[in-house]
C-alpha cells in the first residue's frame, strides 16, 4: 500500500474445518439479488486454495450499501443450516508509522452446529 492512502477493501471469510459448501453455494446463489446504485452485486464468495478459505471481498460501494444486508443473510442460511451465532468478538488494531496511519477492525463471529 502507497503511504498517504487508505484501503477500502474489506473481506468475509469463513474460517473452518467444516465441510461449507452447500452453505456458501446457497448463499453465491442469492447474493446476485442484491443491488445497489442500480448496479447489481458482482462479487461473490470464493474459495482461496493457498489460504483453505471461503472468502467474499468488498470494496467502498458494497460496505457502504450493501455490507449489513449480506451479513443478515450469511446469519439468515447460516441458521437455515443449523447453525447458531454463540460468540462475537471485535477488535480494532491501531498502527503508526514515520509516514502514515493506519487502523484494522476485524469482527469475529462464531457459530456452533444447534
Amino acid at each position: 500500500m502507497t503511504s498517504g492512502k487508505t484501503s477500502t477493501t474489506k473481506a468475509l471469510t469463513f474460517i473452518t474445518a467444516v465441510d461449507i459448501s452447500a452453505i456458501i453455494d446457497t448463499i453465491n446463489e442469492i447474493l446476485p439479488q442484491y443491488a445497489y446504485d442500480g448496479k447489481t452485486l458482482g462479487t461473490y464468495f470464493l474459495f482461496d486454495e493457498e489460504t483453505e478459505k471461503f472468502s467474499l471481498h468488498m470494496d467502498h460501494d458494497i460496505q457502504k450499501y450493501l455490507e449489513e444486508d449480506i451479513i443478515v443473510l450469511v446469519f439468515d442460511i447460516m441458521y437455515d443450516h443449523g447453525y447458531v451465532h454463540c460468540f462475537e468478538f471485535d477488535q480494532v488494531i491501531n498502527s503508526m508509522r514515520a509516514l502514515s496511519a493506519s487502523v484494522t477492525s476485524k469482527e469475529v463471529f462464531v457459530f456452533t452446529k444447534a
